[in-house]
């Protein structure tokens, strides 16, 4: 599993070329009183 930020969409754009596929069942908040850090996730079936 990976994360990044929802402003990062190159990043995701890499993620989906590497096999990654989103699990927004994974996103989360690592600073809570911050609404603009909330991580996306990918996760990467073997």
């Amino acid at each position: 599993m990976l994360s990044s930020r929802r402003t990062m969409r190159a990043a995701h754009r890499v993620h989906g070329r590497l096999g990654f596929t989103r699990t927004p069942e994974r996103d989360r908040n690592p600073l809570p009183d911050l609404d603009d850090i909330t991580l996306i996730a990918y996760a990467l079936t073997l």
